[in-house]
């Protein structure tokens, strides 16, 4: 990871329920219904992300956090395998 710049970098646990979703595909609106959480605050956890990451898009989010997670030598692991989080009522 790149020098410190007094800024924290390390992913929030939210930001990653959210980056997962990107990675599946999802809308910021239904990431936001299915976390039950406001489509702004989608966006807000987003440019957070791509702040921490220093990327410009969620196409690089995904990509630099899918190479980032696996250890070097391993196959990509399908995102079927990523942990989903019970469904709130």
């Amino acid at each position: 990871m790149a020098k410190n710049d007094g800024h924290q970098r390390t992913l929030t646990t939210r930001e990653w329920e959210i980056l997962e979703r990107v990675a599946r595909g999802m809308s910021n609106s239904a990431i936001a219904s299915c976390l039950g959480i406001s489509e702004g605050t989608v966006r807000n956890h987003l440019t957070h992300v791509f702040d921490k990451l220093r990327v410009a898009s969620r196409h690089e989010a995904v990509a630099l956090a899918y190479h980032a997670s696996r250890p070097v030598g391993m196959p990509p692991r399908p995102l079927e395998t990523l942990e989903t989080p019970p469904a709130s009522t």
